[in-house]
């Protein structure tokens, strides 16, 4: 089973490369909920020893489509695209490029029947949702040809809107703020907030279960992905070497807010159909 890191910069690409197998990066103007956004002439000079994937996973509007083109023309090298919009699909069957695509439409991807619909489309790799339990994500193993990538570690992305939250309240009441993340409190729990391009709301939890991971390399998941947005560098590193058997520490001495989400959580509200989903 192979580690993917979502990194905040490449500092953290050069400094954390013995403890993963590949990176999550964004494309400026194209991609959400990722920490570090290059232009495609960054990611075609990135020299790694890794697997490099790139989101591509904004909801796109007609206006994005051109530079998506160039886009997809232009990404030599890498592994693989995660994307959102099926325009990437539609491009990836006309330009036909050497890389994969990655199913990822966040809560979205959670079940094996849509898995296998994008397959029959040339997706051979899912990034499964945050919000399912690790029997679902077991069972959708069990169903799929897929390449399945989980999230085993971080902050979740919970919604993403068009319209600037934070900016539109600060300035509703004239309020000088310029911080790159903020707290939505809501119940004492706080959820960090970004307002860039789009405002993007995150749990105000950390998702991290060393029993899950055990569970995920036992059923030969093929991959598990680590955020690192909002961790300080020396703590996701530790992490890292916890996950990889390379640490004594604790998780839970590191962090105070972190859970296991979804993983053991029964889905109660269900959407009847197929008995195979």
């Amino acid at each position: 089973m192979k580690k993917l890191i979502i990194p905040n910069g490449f500092d953290e690409i050069e400094q954390l490369k013995n403890y993963y197998d590949g990176i999550i990066v964004g494309v400026k103007d194209l991609s959400i909920n990722v920490n570090l956004y290059l232009t495609v002439d960054e990611i075609n000079s990135i020299n790694l020893d890794k697997e490099v994937f790139v989101a591509i996973n904004k909801n796109l509007h007609n206006s994005d489509l051109r530079k998506l083109e160039e886009t997809m023309k232009s990404l030599k090298n890498i592994k693989g695209v995660f994307y959102y919009d099926a325009a990437v699909v539609y491009l990836y069957e006309k330009l036909k490029p050497s890389y994969d695509l990655v199913w990822s439409q966040e809560h979205m991807t959670n079940s094996s029947v849509t898995c296998n619909y994008w397959n029959t489309k040339n997706v051979n790799y899912a990034y499964l949702s945050g919000d399912i339990t690790l029997e679902e994500i077991l069972n959708i193993k069990q169903k799929t040809k897929m390449k399945l990538i989980v999230p085993i570690f971080g902050y979740l992305p919970m919604f993403v809107s068009k319209r600037h939250l934070i900016k539109n309240y600060l300035d509703c009441f004239n309020i000088k703020d310029d911080s790159k993340i903020y707290y939505l409190e809501k119940d004492e729990k706080k959820y960090p907030t970004l307002d860039n391009e789009l405002t993007s709301v995150y749990s105000a939890n950390i998702l991290a279960s060393i029993c899950a991971y055990q569970e995920l390399e036992k059923n030969e998941i093929d991959y598990v992905t680590f955020n690192a947005f909002n961790i300080e560098t020396s703590k996701f590193e530790e992490v890292l070497k916890i996950f990889s058997n390379k640490s004594n520490q604790k998780l839970e001495d590191l962090f105070l807010n972190i859970d296991t989400g979804f993983l053991y959580k029964e889905t109660y509200y269900k959407v009847k159909g197929d008995k195979n989903e």
